[in-house]
């Protein structure tokens, strides 16, 4: 059974601190935790000249799948490249999330920064879940909302909502809500209203998807380019050639969303990352206009060396989205250009024979390779680590 935070001592917490800051694993390029158990992103948003990420996160490194009793945490940057712990936001300490707590969304409503996620309580022998928020005041602290956002779900989808995502539009206030419906197909329920406390259901989103997947988590809205785009995670889905051997699946549809009915016509659904460790990504809009994604750098029932350290899984770096057709094109951010030392080159003439070049150093770098002329149809380029 997972230590709960409040169980820790403080010196507990400062030998555990230190051992994720000294590990050999620590990453330079990615969002940490300060110890424990770095879950998925549950809030990401640029407000006043400050990026917030929230995630879920546990004290436990030990895990290798999102616990039960988890943790809302916050970091902050100025530059999308340095991010400073602020602590733990949200707990599960009220009578709607006293069992477990779900992320969801961070956005400005009207004049508040607010937060949106699910809880989980226990009525009799069942679970029940809420969606819940809070606004954020001035001293970064979450005040949460006394009562649910969200009453008398529609009988044809289970009580099993997750990760709300709310956003405004036109002066009207939009929750997407990830869920499945009797069948146990995956879907995304929409609630509208004049504020939060006024959300009323309107409508399933109406996709055209009718078997995609059991369940739909951590939907998203947002204009690119001219166009509409819907991500969300697919738990479910079958194998095809090189297409959904992730555990689980993010990815994304381009098209055009209508207000009224809530249909959304688009193209395929396209994986973000055909790597594991990729899961649940949120976006922002960054200072300069750029939509811009960050992910958890994990996947469930996956082990990581630096447990030892007492410290698990990280966020990817954040990357520029943009359209291309059909297709999302995802560049580093320009920002973790500040991190840029010193160049190394080297050049070569190669042949049908392996041909070493000069050799590089450092930690970790940036590769970038230029092929100024090339009449192979296959090209092999190794790497290799000397162990020090």
């Amino acid at each position: 059974m997972p230590k709960k935070l409040e169980e820790i001592s403080r010196a507990e917490i400062d030998d555990l601190i230190q051992a994720a800051d000294d590990s050999k694993w620590k990453q330079v390029y990615h969002v940490q935790p300060p110890f424990g158990f770095l879950g998925a992103p549950t809030g990401f948003n640029y407000v006043n000249g400050i990026y917030h990420l929230f995630y879920e996160w546990s004290p436990d490194s030990d895990l290798t799948v999102t616990p039960d009793s988890k943790y809302i945490y916050h970091a902050t940057s100025r530059d999308l490249v340095t991010f400073h712990s602020e602590g733990v936001k949200i707990k599960p300490d009220s009578l709607y999330d006293a069992e477990n707590i779900f992320g969801g969304s961070l956005s400005k409503v009207f004049n508040e920064i607010s937060y949106f996620y699910t809880g989980e309580r226990l009525r009799g022998d069942e679970l029940m879940t809420s969606q819940l928020g809070g606004y954020m005041n001035t001293d970064g602290k979450v005040q949460k909302y006394a009562s649910p956002l969200i009453r008398n779900t529609p009988a044809e989808y289970l009580e099993y909502f997750r990760n709300p995502y709310v956003t405004v539009t036109d002066r009207e206030v939009v929750m997407f809500v990830g869920t499945m419906n009797r069948e146990e197909f995956g879907r995304v329920l929409i609630y509208r209203g004049p504020s939060v406390e006024e959300l009323r259901f309107d409508s399933e989103l109406d996709t055209g998807y009718k078997v995609f997947g059991y369940l739909w988590e951590q939907p998203e809205f947002f204009d690119l380019d001219m166009d509409s785009v819907f991500i969300f995670n697919a738990r479910g889905l079958d194998k095809f050639s090189t297409n959904f051997w992730n555990i689980y699946q993010s990815g994304y549809m381009i098209g055009d969303f209508e207000r009224q009915g809530n249909y959304f016509i688009h193209d395929d659904f396209y994986e973000f990352d055909g790597g594991f460790d990729f899961y649940r990504p949120a976006t922002t809009v960054d200072e300069d206009g750029n939509r811009v994604l960050i992910a958890w750098m994990a996947a469930e029932e996956s082990g990581y060396p630096s447990a030892a350290d007492k410290t698990v899984n990280a966020m990817t770096i954040p990357r520029v989205l943009t359209i291309d057709g059909d297709r999302i094109r995802q560049t580093p951010h320009p920002n973790l250009e500040k991190m840029r030392g010193e160049a190394i080159t080297a050049e070569g003439y190669f042949k049908e024979y392996p041909t070493k070049l000069t050799a590089f150093y450092g930690e970790v770098y940036e590769l970038n390779i230029d092929i100024l002329e090339n009449n192979a149809s296959i090209l092999h380029i190794s790497a290799q680590k000397h162990a020090s």
